[in-house]
């Protein structure tokens, strides 16, 4: 919406319920994305008025290195296979981390989060907002909350695109075979803390996200049905 100019500095966001509605996702998710962008100053809230895009640009008087980055990140066009790049890098450490310090409770945590994305596969084929929630899972295990806000603030800067580009592989044969096989790989391996296994299948799953991207891209492009050019950044973790 930033990047569309269908919001400018000092404007007011819509409600959560509509923001939610318009996104198609959960109000928790939403909350866990406004909380991730007020932190890193890219809104702000105002008791009793609501929350707004700030006013400030990065680099802008009173704020961080760390805020710019963000600000520049979340609201600039990037390139899908180089987030997908660092997410692997974080995420394979997430995971490998996460299998070290999980808790009882973290690993059914995991074990659930696994169970109703398989169960998003089995009813609807698509399953974006498991998904998300399985990755945000792994990540809550590693007890380490600067990288849970890293690693939210990637995810959902794929969010959108991946909606949109991997539209066209819904029907590839096993896709859905192979995608429950990469999630119960990562399950398994962190519950069994199997810490350098969790880690290579996190590394195996999101280095096929990326072949699947490319794929979808080769699709699209031979089919003609979006522009050329790759996506801009912002929607699954698939």
């Amino acid at each position: 919406m930033v990047r569309k100019g269908e919001l400018q500095p000092g404007d007011r966001l819509p409600s959560e319920r509509d923001l939610a509605t318009a996104f198609g996702v959960g109000r928790p998710t939403l909350r866990q994305a406004l909380t991730v962008l007020t932190q890193a100053g890219v809104v702000e809230v105002l008791p009793g008025s609501g929350i707004y895009l700030r006013k400030s640009v990065p680099g802008g008087p009173g704020e961080t290195p760390s805020q710019a980055m963000a600000l520049f990140l979340m609201t600039e066009q990037q390139n899908l296979h180089d987030i997908i790049e660092l997410r692997t890098a974080i995420e394979g450490e997430a995971a490998y981390l996460a299998a070290l310090r999980r808790t009882p409770e973290q690993a059914q945590k995991i074990e659930d989060a696994f169970s109703r994305l398989c169960e998003a596969y089995d009813t609807r084929g698509v399953a974006a907002e498991e998904d998300y929630q399985f990755h945000f899972v792994v990540a809550e295990a590693t007890g380490n909350p600067i990288l849970l806000k890293v690693m939210v603030s990637l995810t959902d800067l794929n969010r959108q695109q991946l909606v949109a580009t991997t539209l066209s592989l819904y029907h590839e044969p096993d896709r859905i075979k192979a995608l429950r096989k990469e999630h119960d790989d990562i399950m398994r391996a962190i519950v069994e803390q199997r810490a350098d296994d969790a880690r290579a299948a996190m590394v195996k799953h999101l280095r096929r996200v990326s072949d699947r991207l490319t794929r979808a891209k080769e699709k699209m492009e031979a089919n003609q049905s979006v522009p050329v050019a790759m996506p801009s950044a912002v929607p699954t973790v698939e």
